[in-house]
């Protein structure tokens, strides 16, 4: 592989090249988006105020990720350790929330240059205090802040995010935003087509020499800054050479058009809102240092790994992506990058394929491939959430569907019990986490131990044809081995239920005290929860 490879993405760009034609093409493309079907719906968008149009014509300013002087403490110590280790990239898979947390924060702290983050979602919460307090702080240190994320499911007033955006040095666009105007759901509808779109990427970079990749959002349950229901994810320190790739990947997203700066909101934002918004932060950054700040930050790992006392697995990383045009067009291959180039890697697969995902809906076509596969002799090994671990019950629902045919094409098939908290020492005390929900939120895909998927990517129709997502493919042997070491103690352990098909009924094993329990319907979930999953059956798994 390429030591510092161009990352992948749809290739024609030339519209975005020409203002005039950039205008023309966006316009285009999403009036098409913007078309309603239903009368009913022309009709209440109508009588709904708020307009989102307005927001896409807002100027903006055109920049690029920098390659920072050769003198920062990070652009030092990380070429010191390629010249040791004669490898272009380095890698430390962060599972611990705690750990994930503190060292983001920990390179907030050493930035010089440089920190560009895109994030899916920011919550207004211990987390995001931490984190934008930290980026401020850098701000006022002088470091260039680009802070990207999209607007969906971001539950941060206007009010907040533009009083980041006013703090020195900090620039946050939102992308593609719904009109804020009137009655948010109202515009939700209105603008549904292209509102249902959304950019999944997660990445943070720092000095574009390191940073963190995987599927973490900021916010607590990603943090285990939450008392209950905490999510299992694993997140990748990445440093070298992998860094450029993933900021150009970044550059793409905040120029363009759907990138919407957050000064276009500031007329619509009062002094009273933004007095407010002031009173909020300084409590909320308060609260968030004294309750948390010092332990999140004992938790990171940079100093280790700055200091030599923390191996980096060497290896090489490709950087790939959605481009973000794929969110202005129907859902076509052509712009499934991600999951085009991951199926492209596990077809030279030889010997084993490892996928964790926590949304699994294959559809026929993807049944059909894992069986090609496994036709082969390749062994196909898949970790997703249970009913009851689900978040998404109507993603599980879909997923019933496939879980038979999955088997009998010989995937294997496990999934994480809904009380596995207490197994997981990394999310805190296990005396204190007994009646906790864990959901498993980790993406992944370790293929032949040797080549390692690592990103936002789920194995879902919304992943796939409607969103757009990131990741690194990295060959690493030594990083490959770990993940799939992991993978193995995970499945063969107590704290997840192999699905298993006897006599066409699905049964579900686990091992408790050396002993194996067996299940005949869905583990851990109660009424409800199936009740739901079966009328949740009616849904479009298009959305799902």
């Amino acid at each position: 592989m390429d030591s510092n490879p161009k990352p992948t993405v749809h290739g024609s760009r030339s519209a975005w090249q020409d203002p005039k034609a950039r205008r023309e093409t966006v316009q285009a493309g999403t009036l098409k988006l913007l078309r309603v079907g239903s009368v009913w719906l022309l009709i209440a968008a109508a009588l709904l105020t708020g307009c989102a149009s307005g927001l896409y014509d807002t100027d903006r300013s055109y920049t690029r990720s920098v390659d920072p002087p050769s003198d920062t403490k990070l652009a030092t110590a990380v070429a010191a350790w390629q010249q040791r280790s004669g490898t272009a990239s380095g890698f430390v898979p962060l599972i611990d929330g705690l750990e994930a947390l503190g060292t983001r924060l920990e390179l907030i702290a050493l930035a010089e240059s440089t920190i560009d983050a895109q994030y899916f979602i920011l919550k207004s919460d211990a987390s995001g205090y931490l984190f934008t307090s930290a980026l401020a702080a850098a701000g006022r240190r002088g470091v260039r802040i680009r802070l990207l994320i999209d607007d969906l499911s971001t539950p941060v007033d206007d009010a907040s995010l533009l009083l980041l955006d006013s703090m020195d040095n900090i620039e946050v666009r939102l992308f593609n935003p719904i009109g804020r105007g009137g009655f948010y759901w109202g515009n939700f509808v209105r603008y549904f087509e292209r509102a249902n779109r959304r950019m999944h990427n997660k990445t943070f970079i720092v000095d574009n020499s390191a940073g963190v990749i995987g599927g973490r959002n900021i916010g607590n349950e990603y943090f285990a800054l939450r008392n209950k229901d905490e999510f299992l994810d694993v997140d990748l320190l990445v440093a070298g050479n992998a860094a450029k790739p993933t900021s150009e990947t970044f550059d793409t997203f905040w120029n363009h058009p759907l990138s919407v700066p957050m000064a276009a909101y500031a007329e619509r934002v009062s002094d009273k809102k933004q007095s407010a918004a002031r009173k909020r932060a300084e409590l909320g950054v308060s609260d968030a240092a004294e309750q948390h700040r010092d332990r999140v930050i004992a938790a990171g790992i940079i100093d280790e790994v700055l200091e030599g006392k923390l191996p980096l697995y060497p290896g090489t990383a490709r950087a790939i992506t959605d481009d973000p045009d794929k969110l202005l067009t129907e859902p076509s291959g052509e712009f499934q990058v991600v999951i085009n180039e991951v199926t492209r890697a596990m077809r030279q697969a030889r010997r084993e394929i490892l996928i964790v995902t926590p949304y699994l809906i294959p559809g026929d076509s993807g049944v059909a491939f894992l069986g090609e596969l496994v036709d082969k002799g390749i062994r196909v090994a898949i970790l997703t959430n249970s009913l009851a671990s689900n978040n998404h019950i109507p993603v599980h629902s879909a997923y019933q569907r496939y879980r038979p045919r999955l088997l009998e094409a010989g995937v294997e098939l496990y999934e994480v019990r809904a009380s596995a908290s207490v197994y997981y020492q990394d999310l805190g005390p296990i005396d204190s986490r007994a009646n906790d929900r864990l959901t498993m939120h980790t993406k992944g895909v370790i293929i032949d131990r040797q080549l390692v998927y690592a990103g936002s990517l789920n194995i879902d129709p919304r992943a796939i044809e409607l969103n757009t997502e990131f990741g690194l493919l990295i060959e690493s042997p030594e990083l490959g081995e770990t993940f799939a070491s992991l993978f193995d103690n995970r499945v063969n352990g107590p704290s997840i239920y192999g699905v298993e098909l006897t006599d066409g009924r699905l049964q579900w094993r686990a091992s408790e005290d050396g002993e194996d329990r067996i299940l005949t319907r869905e583990p851990d979930a109660g009424f409800w929860r199936r009740f739901l999953a079966q009328i949740s059956k009616i849904l479009p798994e298009k959305q799902l």
